[in-house]
């Protein structure tokens, strides 16, 4: 018939037509954006050194950051020694890359641990809402309550010093503001059409949750998460800087209160690991805002 014919006729000419390349997706679209803009290449760099620098310290520095028998005791920087000895003799050099190895191990756990207690808590809570929400909220306002180096002295005092007991530690205690982040992001999600549309075919509440509300809240996280990350290298710093660091590894926060008797003899004492504290901390806030504008570029 010649409306058939018409039809399929139709149908031929439009799967003839070939897209020239598909749009570009959401993720592209940021991930250009952040490239685009100087201080976020500026972040990113740093990030990337940072975190280069913890992949490869045995080969960036493979001598032991304990070992003094490096050098003589307060040399300057030098070809021999790039950033100097300390008052024992050990290579500043070494112990600054393998410094920033611990602060990374850190960062990865501590946000690894948190994240996936702050994405469930905040998920579960913005979209059930009710009771469960009452309840986990107030549950996420006691953590909010718990000063983290009054439970450190506590950790260690009765299990003693380590970077496993300092990770699970902030692991355990960082999550609360990650968490009502989420919350605010899925109430804002569970009314949205498609959450709609996959309730109504009988779609269930674990279905939903895990294939459309996870997804569409991650993004705004990852500038949450990046601007905990430099949070958590600070705190890290600063509980060694206390003594409650770990006592088999090298820190940057132990370095800057091992230098503080000799700022006025060996100022490289207190400026590399120093500058390495600053600058990886510069990194990832730099980052988080490149992401922040790229985000908001794209929505």
């Amino acid at each position: 018939m010649p409306g058939s014919t018409l039809e399929s006729a139709t149908a031929e000419d439009a799967r003839s037509v070939r897209p020239s390349g598909r749009p570009p997706s959401r993720r592209g679209a940021t991930v250009r954006r952040v490239l685009s803009r100087p201080l976020g290449l500026v972040g990113l760099a740093l990030v990337s050194v940072a975190a280069g620098t913890a992949q490869f310290a045995d080969r960036i520095a493979p001598g032991d950051p304990f070992d003094t028998s490096a050098g003589p005791s307060l040399s300057p920087p030098s070809w021999d020694h790039l950033m100097g000895t300390d008052n024992l003799g050990r290579d500043l050099f070494t112990a600054v890359v393998h410094g920033t190895r611990t602060s990374m191990i850190v960062v990865l756990w501590v946000v690894a641990i948190s994240s996936a207690i702050g994405i469930v808590v905040g998920s579960l809570c913005g979209y059930r809402g009710g009771l469960v929400d009452d309840v986990m909220m107030r549950v996420t306002e006691a953590f909010q309550l718990v000063p983290r180096f009054f439970l450190a002295l506590l950790v260690i005092s009765f299990w003693g010093r380590g970077l496993e007991k300092i990770i699970l530690l902030l692991g355990l205690t960082s999550w609360p503001f990650l968490a009502r982040i989420v919350r605010a992001e899925a109430i804002r999600l569970r009314n949205q059409t498609f959450v709609e549309s996959a309730r109504s075919v009988g779609a269930s509440s674990a279905r939903i949750l895990v294939r459309h509300v996870v997804p569409n809240l991650l993004q705004p996280v990852v500038v949450v998460i990046a601007l905990f990350a430099s949070r958590v290298i600070l705190i890290e710093a600063g509980l060694a800087f206390l003594g409650l660091g770990d006592p088999d590894r090298v820190s940057l926060g132990f370095l800057a209160s091992n230098a503080q008797q000799f700022l006025r003899l060996a100022w490289w004492m207190a400026v590399f690991p120093g500058a390495a504290i600053a600058l990886v901390t510069l990194g990832l806030n730099l980052l988080a805002d490149a992401v922040n504008d790229a985000l908001r570029g794209t929505r």
